[in-house]
């Protein structure tokens, strides 16, 4: 019995099996998937690195004559004109957003452009020459407002926001002594030679420029391959990438179209001829105050122009230039070749010293053989008057590195009789000076209440008797 109970489940069951394989519904084929269409452009498969933009190769030769840093014509009429790919008429649903809450802060947006005018100028005269689309000239400003933001470690930095790793890729030295990124002018070439490639990669379409620029060439390059595979067309505004991308995009677009409205009324601020800036090549490293006397310019405008100079010295980097307002640079490119005509003399030892003794004094000590009238045109750059006394004046001194202490001569004993004081200059040490008048160290820092560690500037009067 308990064998035939057996067989009947054993028959039950396969019998329920059978069954539900005959109920189950045979899968049709699916169809294939249709081929992209021929107008598509065909993406080869990449595998994206971390650090993809570091690795475009794009050539170094720069795309603009230093000699020009202003467009062709008057700049908004060059922006209107070399309008590329944004159709402010059928703008997407974000960029209108945005457009409605820029023309809410045309006030402040008008003040960007006015503190800004020379470097979108100089920006305006690359892409002019590069033959990109005018709306690239205010990418800087959705990036950064046009400011040379600096930054520690991995991150963006310049008007352009450019990554460490995307930086080097494209030439641009970063080190203690300089950010290239900080340079209005190296970023800039820098930035329009990877606008360039982009342009090249995505065949003209700007706005997947735009977008690559923001997040990286790879990162779009896969997403419209996913586009492709899903049958979907090319269309920037559903690539599958960042919303962070997305609204950059929107940002360009609604700008873009807000100056166009700003520049029909008539609002635009202007730039006048002094405005402009030029490139001057720096054939060797110069103190920043020495080239702000030499152009007349002052030294807290020169460091605004040139942010990437992290030091009072210039970079001492092959093809180095100094940005410059036109109105300033004969006086500079005057000052330069006086200075040229002084081989012997490094740029970076001329050093500011105060003092009541007229530069110009035959008796006056000097590190470098420099007649009087090389003198005279060094303090007085395009045209000045003379420093009166007690300002400060410029003399070429030996640095510590390029003057041993040992090599110190003493001064003449009819000197030391008669010295009472000693005026610190530039590369002065307490011993160096102490051996120049013959005296016991420590007996100069007793007379002076200095110790061993105590820093001396130029210009700090020493005593030199105790009495």
């Amino acid at each position: 019995m308990k064998r035939q109970r057996w067989r009947w489940v054993l028959l039950i069951g396969l019998a329920l099996v059978l069954s539900a394989c005959v109920s189950t519904p045979k899968l049709r084929p699916t169809a294939p998937t249709a081929a992209p269409s021929a107008t598509m452009e065909a993406i080869p498969e990449i595998t994206p690195t971390p650090v993809a933009e570091a690795t475009v190769t794009v050539s170094a030769e720069p795309l603009v004559d230093p000699s020009r840093r202003a467009p062709t014509q008057p700049l908004w009429q060059y922006f209107q004109q070399h309008f590329g790919f944004v159709d402010c008429a059928q703008l997407a649903a974000a960029s209108q957003r945005r457009q409605i809450g820029y023309q809410r802060q045309s006030h402040a947006l008008l003040a960007v452009l006015n503190q800004s005018l020379a470097e979108i100028a100089l920006v305006a005269q690359k892409l002019e020459a590069a033959q990109l689309p005018s709306e690239f000239a205010l990418l800087p400003l959705v990036e950064s407002h046009y400011r040379a933001l600096a930054s520690r470690g991995n991150r963006p930095a310049g008007i352009w926001q450019l990554m460490p790793a995307t930086a080097r890729g494209l030439g641009i030295e970063i080190s203690n002594d300089d950010d290239g990124r900080l340079d209005s002018e190296r970023a800039s070439n820098a930035a329009i030679q990877l606008l360039v490639h982009l342009g090249q990669v995505f065949n003209g379409d700007w706005r997947l420029v735009n977008m690559a620029f923001n997040a990286g060439e790879y990162r779009v390059r896969r997403a419209l391959r996913q586009q492709r595979r899903a049958g979907q067309p090319r269309q920037a505004n559903t690539l599958a990438v960042s919303a962070i991308t997305h609204d950059h995009l929107a940002k360009l677009e609604a700008l873009s179209c807000w100056v166009l409205a700003q520049a029909a009324d008539g609002k635009l601020p202007t730039l006048a001829d002094p405005q402009v800036l030029v490139a001057l090549p720096l054939a060797q490293p110069i103190q920043l105050d020495f080239l702000a006397h030499l152009s007349g310019l002052s030294a807290t405008r020169l460091r605004q122009l040139n942010p990437a100079w992290r030091s009072a010295l210039s970079p001492d980097i092959a093809g180095l230039t100094v940005l410059l307002p036109t109105s300033h640079a004969p006086a500079a490119r005057a000052g330069l070749k006086q200075l040229q005509a002084l081989p012997a003399i490094p740029w970076k030892n001329w050093q500011a010293q105060a003092g009541t003794q007229n530069p110009l004094d035959p008796g006056l000590p000097l590190d470098y053989p420099i007649s009087a009238e090389q003198l005279s045109a060094i303090q007085q750059p395009a045209g000045s008057p003379l420093p009166n006394t007690g300002s400060l004046h410029w003399l070429p001194m030996r640095t510590p590195a390029s003057t041993p202490i040992d090599a110190v001569e003493p001064a003449p004993v009819a000197d030391q009789l008669q010295a009472q004081r000693h005026r610190v200059r530039a590369g002065d040490t307490l011993s160096a000076i102490a051996r120049r008048y013959r005296l016991k160290l420590a007996d100069l820092l007793r007379w002076n209440r200095l110790h061993l560690g105590s820093v001396i500037r130029p210009g700090q009067a020493l005593m030199l008797r105790g009495d």
